[in-house]
């Protein structure tokens, strides 16, 4: 029943949850090249699609809010959604100020679309869990961290990330279902601009905040809220999108973790990425460090990398983009173009 070229039935479609957020808008843009017109529904609801996703044309849009269980249904059985790509969630910074919403949003909507597949005559024959690698903590090892390593969190989005790992593979034991998970890295994208939510916005907007400074817009120094010999591991969007098509595409049986493939592409401090900048492009950009004690404790509680030989055995995860470089130069030129 499935081929990696050929993923879908004919008359099947796939949801993409979060379809307004970082990673999800850009996933929906990568299922709709790959999948063609009228297969991808991209599930928005309080934010607008980015015009790139809107633009591309052939995408399906529908509003719902994914903690509504009976409105979540209907649009799986309207179209007929074979596989779920869940990406809604809400971030790390947004989440330790608000951790009753983070719990209920990132935990609550997990539950909804894991019983909707459960739910007897359910079209759902594959669903993809958005991890992060905020579901380690201290007491992983710093470097080169295992998929399997004791996890326990430093933030509310962590707790919410590694709860919805569990339900995902209780769901899988229990009831046989086809549950998958990619734990993501800090992302790098220039193509949309996020809500300030996450903890590893200041790379994109460093590389904006540069490129304000080469126009000649501004002389002003960039406000950094991490120390900068903060390592972190990163993916750069294409990476990330690719994986995790591919992590959907692969049978069954080669899956062996259900939950927590981590992903990453190369790390990345902030000092690397300013040097990679006025080496590559601007050298008059400059950086002022203001850390935010709030984001210094969700990264500082995070490993800086982590050991990705079982992605890359089970479903052969290997990333173009490899340094900090890499990541700058394709950054630079999506800024560029734009």
């Amino acid at each position: 029943e499935t081929h990696s070229e050929n993923f879908l039935s004919e008359m099947s479609r796939v949801l993409v949850t979060g379809a307004a957020g970082q990673i999800g808008s850009e996933l929906a843009f990568g299922l709709r090249q790959k999948l063609g017109a009228d297969k991808v529904i991209a599930l928005l609801h309080s934010s607008p699609a980015p015009a790139f996703l809107e633009e591309v044309g052939g995408v399906i849009f529908e509003k719902c809010n994914v903690v509504e269980f009976e409105p979540l249904k209907e649009i799986v059985t309207k179209y007929n959604v074979e596989h779920i790509y869940h990406l809604a969630a809400m971030l790390s910074k947004a989440g330790e100020a608000d951790p009753e919403g983070c719990w209920n949003l990132n935990v609550g909507s997990v539950r909804n679309i894991l019983e909707i597949a459960r739910a007897e005559g359910s079209p759902v024959k594959r669903v993809l869990l958005a991890s992060s690698c905020a579901a380690y903590g201290p007491s992983a090892v710093k470097e080169n961290a295992p998929d399997k390593s004791y996890l326990d969190p430093g933030s509310m989005y962590g707790v919410t990330k590694a709860t919805g790992e569990m339900l995902g593979n209780y769901y899988s034991t229990k009831w046989g279902l086809d549950i998958r998970g990619i734990r993501y890295t800090g992302t790098l994208t220039l193509r949309t601009v996020r809500k300030a939510g996450g903890s590893t916005d200041y790379a994109p907007n460093l590389l904006r905040h540069a490129h304000q400074v080469k126009l000649g817009n501004t002389k002003e120094a960039f406000k950094c809220p991490i120390a900068p010999d903060t390592s972190l591991a990163w993916s750069y969007m294409d990476d990330a999108v690719d994986a995790t098509i591919q992590l959907m595409q692969v049978p069954p049986e080669k899956i062996t973790n259900r939950t927590a493939y981590t992903i990453q592409g190369f790390t990345m401090s902030p000092q690397q990425l300013v040097a990679s900048i006025q080496s590559q492009y601007c050298n008059e950009l400059t950086v002022e460090y203001e850390v935010s004690e709030v984001v210094q404790r969700i990264l500082g509680s995070i490993p800086s990398s982590f050991d990705t030989s079982e992605s890359t055995k089970d479903w052969g995860f290997d990333p173009k983009k490899k340094t900090v470089d890499d990541a700058v130069k394709a950054g630079l030129e999506v800024l560029l173009k734009s």
